[in-house]
């Protein structure tokens, strides 16, 4: 399996298949970088992203910190400090992120919801895969 991204110590990794949890290989791979966005953090499994929450894996959830298996991978990558809004809006853009701001706050920002947009129906999608 391999990790890469914001780890310590990315590389291939040797692993004892559904014996070996994503915890296990973040502790060997030396744990996430300062600036690694615990939100992006995924695995990708027969080509397709698994989402992850991060934070409950490190804390053992083993819902969440699954078995890996050959061919694994698990990806974290930086902070990107903002917030990509695409859809019915006026100006689909990334914008910075700013602590305290709501999901209609960005959308306001972004040129507010066209004729066709409706505010009430917006989604977010973390980088994870998480919605």
């Amino acid at each position: 399996m391999t990790v890469s991204g914001r780890f310590a110590y990315p590389g291939p990794y040797a692993i004892a298949e559904n014996v070996d949890r994503i915890r296990d290989i973040v502790v060997r791979a030396g744990d996430i970088l300062p600036g690694a966005y615990a939100e992006s953090f995924h695995l990708i499994r027969g080509g397709r992203d698994v989402a992850v929450e991060f934070d409950r894996v490190m804390r053992g959830d083993n819902l969440h910190n699954m078995p890996l298996f050959g061919g694994d991978q698990l990806v974290i990558d930086r902070d990107p400090n903002t917030v990509f809004v695409t859809g019915a809006v006026g100006r689909p853009s990334l914008i910075r992120f700013r602590r305290g701001l709501s999901v209609n706050d960005y959308v306001e920002l972004a040129g507010g919801p066209t004729e066709r947009g409706v505010t009430a129906k917006a989604s977010v999608q973390y980088p994870s895969g998480l919605s």
